[in-house]
């Protein structure tokens, strides 16, 4: 449901300024991996603007890692066509491999299932943030380095 009738989702110039965000950081910190979240509830206007953007993030020479999570906002058994058009845009953006930079998944679930498996190298998001040694080789604990 929009929050207004006029309400248009331009989604392009956040993912500019993620991408050029991660963009100023990137020579000095090369052993970290570059992770871009993308939250959508719905398809956005922009959807051309939105693909050429989330293809500067994930093409060489940037190659940041573009995970897309499908908001739901309420918790149905079915997916409605729209969640469904929603879900194919979102997976034709998110970075290679598809199916593990993509994520449906219930409103009041995201903290759970996203930002606290950033830490977890078992999780979607974790597993691309894992430990480099790199970052701390004094630390025998991934959980505690990825934390760094």
């Amino acid at each position: 449901v929009s929050p207004a009738s006029d309400y248009s989702p331009q989604f392009a110039p956040a993912l500019i300024a993620a991408k050029n965000m991660l963009d100023q950081y990137s020579p000095a910190d090369n052993d970290r991996n570059k992770v871009v979240l993308f939250f959508a509830d719905e398809l956005p206007d922009d959807y051309e603007p939105v693909t050429l953007a989330a293809l500067n993030i994930t093409a060489p020479p940037a190659n940041y890692e573009l995970f897309t999570i499908r908001l739901d906002l309420s918790v149905d058994v079915q997916m409605s066509a729209q969640e469904y058009f929603t879900q194919q845009f979102l997976q034709s953006i998110a970075s290679v491999s598809k199916d593990m930079h993509y994520v449906g998944e219930y409103l009041d679930n995201v903290p759970i299932v996203v930002f606290q498996g950033v830490c977890n190298p078992q999780s979607m998001v974790g597993r691309f943030v894992a430990n480099n040694d790199a970052l701390c080789p004094q630390l025998d604990n991934k959980v505690e380095c990825n934390q760094r």
